[in-house]
């Protein structure tokens, strides 16, 4: 036996030391590439609720400017829509330059 007690006991403790380094690199990896999918998710949610709202917004305008309603017509033909809700849906379509989809 070439090796003293102490040299065991520090290769030891060094490769359990480098064995829990590697088991956080992993766990760390693997909450990074989750902690991404969910700020993409939510990204990608964000951009689908805007598409749509600024369409909602198309079609209250054309509602108000196709068939001359007002916009308090225009909300209940939407299903109760309050006026404020819906001037703020017609503000995101004239911003998106009116494209519908």
């Amino acid at each position: 036996m070439g090796q003293s007690v102490r040299q065991v006991a520090r290769r030891q403790a060094l490769e359990a030391q480098a064995k829990r380094r590697r088991e956080r690199a992993e766990v760390e990896r693997r909450c990074s590439a989750l902690g991404v999918d969910v700020v993409v998710a939510l990204t990608e949610r964000d951009a689908a609720v805007e598409r749509y709202e600024r369409a909602a917004g198309v079609a209250l305008g054309a509602l108000m400017n196709s068939e001359g309603l007002t916009i308090a017509d225009a909300c209940e033909w939407a299903g109760d829509l309050t006026v404020a809700e819906a001037k703020r849906l017609r503000r995101l379509a004239i911003e998106g330059g009116e494209r519908d989809g």
